[in-house]
């Protein structure tokens, strides 16, 4: 890409090398194009829920000069640890960071207080002499706002159109260990992003490929894609994480980039799920080329299971029969993808997870919230079902579970108008997939109904309403295996 790209650091807590930050990167790209602006992104992430950490990297790289814009994403929603509707959590702010004649933009989320040190309590107030502002953003609409809601505010910023409100809140940290302890590890996060992590920048017009595989094959596969491939495209990793069946994982992730892509036809995933695989090495390399004209290359044709209906067989490189010979997801609930928060993302739709618990049969009455046995590797948790469509996995308080609509989905049929979204086992403020012993792809979940619970009106959201009518209709699982 051209010396005239604007410069972007990425500070989010979605996880090391997560499927989150490519999604992000992916839509950031899309609408710096259509802004007529060209963009390279390095990224960097913090630890979960850790604001301080993000002060201080916000901090940091705005006083290093290197970047035109920082946009970062830690967003615990602790500031109300009670139910909340519709996935609702703190605002964005933006502020203009002035040193040596540099002008670093910074857009991000507002959260963390005086003790845990506020995301822009560790700017320099003589370096923002403008101050620091609210963003006139919705705060709900989305489990994942950073991807959905927040990325056209940031594109507003660098062209200058940004829409502000009121001069934001900072409270000043308490804490001077914790502000000593973040800065530190400011340093060696920042290091690693300057090395730009599993990337090699390009022109993502000429196109850009992600590719999924083991992470200490990481390096020799981006230049190897890069170098004989596509020279001028953008290349990055996404690494995989699961232990087992990691054609699952792959065939998950790179299903849900390519599906969601505002630019599909420059879109390209290259799915190489064996040990030191490369693409000379691999016997064969199956092509599938999506409908929305995005490509997917991979070694092991099971990676495509969740593609399937989406397949033009016309123009891919094997028949549709040879995937349904191979490709076939276990019988029993299974996980699909863990990110970084330990959200458990299902290999099944929501819809098909509360018609198999009867919730479509008999729904959830007002003053009520369904409650479900959870089950893997020998421990059991309680996980509310609320109205995944009114409030989201956020619809319940700090500390429980839910089972929910996650923020995975893609219409499963070519011509559908809306998504299906994959069910996900949720622990708000925690990890799910800690206290469920790490589950993994393929291995069974038991999911039972129990008896509905029933609330207090303060806890009930969603006005009373039926969660029969809320739930996505079933047609738009059809195609979707369940």
């Amino acid at each position: 890409m051209a010396d005239t790209a604007k410069k972007m650091l990425l500070v989010a807590d979605y996880g090391k090398d997560d499927l989150a930050f490519k999604e992000v990167e992916q839509r950031l790209y899309r609408l710096a194009q259509e802004a007529r602006e060209k963009i390279t992104i390095d990224i960097v992430s913090v630890e979960a829920f850790n604001t301080a950490q993000t002060a201080a990297v916000v901090a940091q790289a705005a006083e290093s000069g290197r970047y035109d814009i920082v946009y970062h994403n830690t967003a615990p929603r602790k500031d109300v640890k009670k139910a909340r509707h519709n996935n609702d959590g703190e605002g964005i702010i933006y502020a203009k960071y002035k040193t040596n004649g540099k002008e670093t933009l910074i857009v991000g989320v507002n959260s963390g207080n005086e003790e845990t040190v506020n995301t822009s309590a560790l700017l320099p107030l003589e370096r923002i002499p403008e101050g620091v502002f609210e963003i006139n953003s919705a705060t709900k609409g989305s489990q994942f706002r950073s991807r959905d809601v927040f990325p056209p505010h940031v594109i507003a910023a660098l062209t200058g159109k940004i829409e502000l409100k009121g001069p934001a809140s900072i409270p000043v940290p308490t804490d001077d260990a914790l502000v000593l302890k973040a800065n530190d590890e400011a340093k060696e996060l920042l290091a690693a992003a300057y090395d730009h992590q599993l990337v090699r920048h390009g022109d993502v017009t000429k196109g850009y490929i992600t590719v999924v595989a083991q992470k200490d094959n990481a390096e020799a596969l981006v230049k190897d894609v890069a170098g004989h491939h596509h020279p001028e495209a953008e290349v990055d990793m996404l690494p995989l994480k699961a232990t087992k069946n990691q054609w699952i994982e792959a065939g998950f992730a790179a299903t849900q980039l390519a599906l969601n892509s505002d630019d599909p036809h420059r879109r390209t995933i290259v799915i190489l799920p064996g040990r030191n695989e490369t693409l000379a090495s691999v016997p064969k390399l199956h092509n599938a080329v999506l409908d929305n004209g995005a490509i997917i290359v991979t070694s092991d044709l099971r990676a495509l299971t969740f593609a399937r209906g989406r397949i033009d067989e016309g123009k891919s490189s094997f028949k549709l029969s040879e995937l349904d010979a191979v490709a076939e997801l276990p019988a029993e609930i299974t996980p699909a993808y863990t990110d970084g928060y330990g959200n458990v993302k299902l290999a099944l739709t929501h819809n098909a997870l509360v018609d198999k618990l009867g919730y479509n049969e008999k729904p959830i009455r007002a003053g009520e919230r369904g409650v479900a046995a959870v089950r893997i590797n020998n421990v059991e948790v309680e996980a509310y079902v609320g109205n995944p469509k009114a409030n989201g996995s956020f619809a319940v308080h700090d500390g429980e579970f839910a089972l929910s609509s996650g923020s995975s989905g893609w219409a499963a049929l070519p011509g559908d108008t809306n998504k299906s979204f994959f069910a996900e086992i949720f622990l708000r403020g925690g990890n799910a997939s800690k206290e469920l012993k790490f589950p993994q792809p393929g291995e069974g979940i038991s999911i039972q109904r129990k008896t509905n619970q029933s609330v207090s009106p303060e806890t009930q959201i969603g006005g009373g309403e039926e969660v029969e009518a809320q739930f996505p209709p079933a047609s738009l699982t059809k195609g979707v295996r369940p």
